[in-house]
């Protein structure tokens, strides 16, 4: 259950209102551009909420369920990407993806596109997964065709210009100079791509170590990848800094959404889901509420 009782919460509710109408005036007024059509979300920052992340395929019920009954205020959902279809991260379609808005959640994007190639100990070597090249100059052409995908599938289901999309880059074991010249090529082109050609900035999920998010700074790729979503389940339950392979000096400006647990089978509302938790300090987008909500967050396992 959310911290507070059901009179704080409904203040908490009136005082949301109010910011949300802000949040909304300031959103117009910043947002460099939104795509014609994306005007169901726009977006906030969060200091310190508490969120989930899943593949699977939540009923409106149950979305509704673990807003009123839980900890969380946001959900991870996947907006698109060929390996998700391939691997179960679903993208539920815009009607979902309203149900989740609607219901008080708040929505952070990821896209499900190429992986690292098998011979780099990529995610899943016998399944038929699309991969990143190993040749950088093609590494780099198919992450800003990812973008150029991921940005498509983002302004389908009408998430707002100016807002965050995280490509899902999984864990890898071989990180060779090879292995991480492609990887690096492949983000390089990801963020590039998205940033000045699409109306949304880049992100990046994938583990803090196995994933080699370290190697993704602007001096290393040549362009500022904004955010990231790293995933640590032995490290900071309620915060995003004091990482595995990553320093606190990186990406350390509300930029960053901690996973924190995978695979956490839990029951809200009467209704189970199986999901990853999240930490946020970074960009989400939200129809009802600006934060920040919380000092930290809820540790939920």
């Amino acid at each position: 259950m959310h911290q507070t009782n059901q009179a704080t919460r409904g203040r908490v509710r009136s005082i949301a209102k109010v910011i949300a109408g802000l949040a909304i005036l300031i959103s117009a007024l910043t947002t460099p551009y939104a795509p014609a059509g994306a005007t169901s979300f726009y977006g906030s920052t969060y200091d310190h909420a508490t969120g989930f992340h899943l593949c699977g395929n939540p009923s409106t019920a149950a979305l509704q369920a673990w807003w009123a009954n839980s900890p969380f205020y946001s959900i991870g959902l996947y907006v698109g990407g060929s390996n998700g279809e391939t691997l179960g991260c679903t993208d539920l379609g815009t009607s979902k993806w309203q149900a989740a808005g609607n219901a008080g959640l708040a929505i952070h994007p990821y896209f499900y596109g190429n992986q690292v190639s098998a011979g780099c100990g990529g995610q899943y070597p016998s399944i038929s997964l699309t991969r990143i090249s190993l040749t950088p100059a093609t590494a780099e052409a198919q992450g800003e065709h990812a973008a150029d995908v991921a940005s498509a599938d983002a302004l389908a289901h009408s998430v707002a210009g100016g807002g965050v999309i995280y490509f899902d880059f999984e864990s890898f074991t071989n990180h060779s100079s090879s292995c991480i010249a492609a990887a690096q090529a492949f983000v390089r082109g990801w963020t590039h791509q998205m940033n000045s050609y699409t109306s949304y900035w880049a992100g990046v999920y994938g583990s803090s170590c196995g994933s080699a998010l370290s190697k993704f700074t602007p001096s290393q790729i040549g362009y500022t990848l904004r955010y990231i979503s790293p995933y640590d389940n032995a490290h900071s339950p309620t915060g995003v800094f004091g990482l595995d392979c990553l320093d606190d000096n990186l990406w350390n400006s509300n930029q960053r959404i901690h996973h924190t647990v995978g695979g956490v089978h839990k029951s809200c509302g009467g209704y189970a889901m199986t999901v990853d938790g999240d930490c946020l300090d970074g960009y989400t987008d939200r129809p009802g509420f600006s934060g920040p909500l919380s000092a930290t967050c809820t540790k939920f396992w």
